[in-house]
């Protein structure tokens, strides 16, 4: 599931725990513009969304790449 939309840290994440009810096991939820830092307030981009779905998801997902501008999670469970 390729997540590309919103940059507002709350909008990604209810986008990540939505693709978690869809993705299967060994699936991969990317995001892009994991990177991305305009000159806003950190709850204004996609990192702090990740960061936090990486920790409130810890048992089902693990972060496996980090290429360019975007954060790769894959579903363990």
């Amino acid at each position: 599931i390729y997540i590309d939309g919103n940059h507002r840290a709350a909008s990604c994440l209810e986008d990540a725990i939505g693709a978690l009810r869809h993705v299967k096991v060994d699936g991969i939820i990317a995001f892009d513009d994991y990177s991305w830092s305009p000159e806003s307030p950190p709850e204004w981009t996609p990192k702090i969304a990740v960061v936090a779905f990486l920790a409130c998801y810890k048992p089902w997902v693990r972060l496996i790449a980090l290429p360019g501008a975007q954060a790769w999670v894959r579903r363990t469970r």
